[in-house]
This record gives C-alpha cells, structure tokens and sequence, in this order.
C-alpha cells in the first residue's frame, strides 16, 4: 500500500502511487530502496576478477576482456563498423611531404637508423681496408646528406659508394633504393654501388672501378 502524504490518498500499487504524485507541482519522486541506482556500481569483472574504480572503467574493459566468451565476435563486429579510412593521393603527398620534413630535421629518427646497427658489416669493413690499402682520401664514412645515410662518401666529389647487402634483392628494398639514388642523383651526387658478395670475391676490382670516378 502507497500512501500520499499531500492529499492523504492510497494506492495498491507503486506505478499508480507515481502517476498520481505527479499532479502535485513541488512533489519530489521517492527514492526506491531497491533501485539498482542506489546500488553501488559493481566493480569487479565477472570474466577475469579485475576490479576497477568505477562502472565505466569496468564496462570498457569488459568489452574487451581476452576472457570474455564473446571477445573475438566483439572485435569481428567493432571491425566491420570501422573500416579503415581511405586516404586520397592528396592526402598520401601531404603526410609525405611532411614526413620528409620532419626527418630532414631530425635524421636521428630516420628508421633505417632506428633498426639497423651503426656498426661496419664485414663486407664494409673489408672495403675500408681496401681504400686505405690504395691510399684513397676524401671519403667518410656514414655520412648523412638529407634523411639518408652514405655508407662511403666523397663529399668534394659529390661520390656515394653503397655496399648492398643480401636484403638489398627484396623488392621492396630495391624500391627504398631507387628512390634514395634518385634524390641522390638530382642534387648532383654520383651512386656507385657494390654487392656484398662483389667486395668479398674480389675488392681490388671494386676499388679500380671506384678510382675511375676520381
């Protein structure tokens, strides 16, 4: 039984005691005790047992719980519903021209030096015997022009000598290549490039086809 306190009626039951409380104009609702709003949120995942500060944080995780029996039919249907976007040629120059930018100005985050080793590589460090051997100057050593990086350089000659080693044959790598000799070429510079193998069989002649161009 419901009772209402500003006209001292009844009710039966609670959704009639609602409707009829609501013709008074400054009448507030009554809390019900049992409403899941006056529950404390539950902050425990019911898949993995990971409790979080609130139901919020909880409802996100759960979604994505690995532990959740639903979880790769969650992530099949957040793909469909998200593809990928597709950038115009546009748009590819754009973030491309400013990549370039980027890495002009700070070459140490160029990721071929990320991922590789500063180190010498053995074919490179019998090409360096070989041209002190020969008695050749005016070349350094990793040298940096722009965002690429010069196994040896002659940078009075404008000369870059590359030794390519076996990745050098993947396409994609002859692709990073073509472009890099390109930008070499139209600001002046003279690529020569060497295979590994070439400097392990037989250097000396590596080094006579190097002297022609100096």
């Amino acid at each position: 039984m419901y009772h209402c306190n500003k006209c001292d009626k009844n009710f039966e039951n609670r959704y009639s005691y609602i409707a009829h409380c609501r013709i008074h104009s400054n009448y507030v609702r009554p809390k019900n005790p049992n409403s899941r709003r006056n529950k404390p949120p539950k902050t425990t995942c019911i898949y993995c047992g990971k409790t979080f500060q609130n139901g919020r944080s909880l409802g996100g995780h759960m979604t994505h719980c690995e532990f959740n029996p639903n979880h790769n039919l969650i992530l099949q249907n957040m793909s469909k519903a998200s593809p990928k976007r597709k950038w115009s040629e546009e748009d590819k120059k754009k973030i491309s021209r400013r990549m370039i930018e980027f890495l002009m100005k700070n070459p140490d985050k160029v990721p071929y030096k990320l991922n590789h080793s500063s180190k010498m590589s053995y074919p490179e460090r019998v090409f360096e015997n070989a041209l002190k051997s020969a008695n050749i100057s005016g070349w350094t050593y990793n040298y940096q022009n722009g965002i690429y990086s010069y196994d040896f350089a002659f940078p009075v000659l404008k000369i870059d000598v590359e030794i390519d080693g076996n990745t050098h044959i993947q396409e994609k790598v002859r692709n990073i290549d073509k472009r890099r000799d390109k930008f070499s070429t139209n600001n002046g510079w003279i690529v020569i490039r060497f295979t590994a193998n070439e400097i392990k069989e037989d250097v000396l002649k590596c080094i006579n086809t190097l002297k022609t161009f100096l």
